[in-house]
């Protein structure tokens, strides 16, 4: 029978592990959105210069749209972000309970990140 320095070992590497996932989804979340913002940026900075190019003010309206995509999309990934830094908080949670207060995982922890990235809610 595994001893309780066994199991609290494995738990912390456990916990370490998904930490590291958790923080590189958050870069990931973090890269894509500055991706969609450069795309937005360049998409109306095209438009703009199309419409300055051709004098057709009215090019302009075509301009809502895609802006109004790019906004979308980055309301998405900011909702996916914020799940992702409050699943890595309570992750933090998680690791002092068991290495600080010498604790046992909360019950209702499930691993992984699959059930804490939701689809945004407008």
């Amino acid at each position: 029978m595994e001893d309780y320095k066994d199991v609290q070992e494995r738990t912390i590497n456990l916990l370490k592990l998904e930490y590291e996932v958790s923080r590189s989804l958050i870069d990931k979340l973090d890269g894509r959105l500055f991706i969609v913002r450069n795309w937005a940026v360049t998409t109306t900075g095209a438009i703009v210069a199309l419409s300055l190019t051709v004098d057709q003010p009215r090019v302009l309206m075509v301009g809502v749209v895609p802006a109004l995509f790019f906004a979308f999309l980055e309301m998405i990934y900011q909702c996916w972000v914020y799940d992702a830094i409050s699943y890595s908080q309570d992750l933090e949670s998680q690791i002092h309970r068991v290495v600080v207060e010498k604790g046992a995982l909360d019950p209702n922890y499930k691993f992984g990140v699959r059930g804490r990235i939701h689809p945004p809610e407008f």
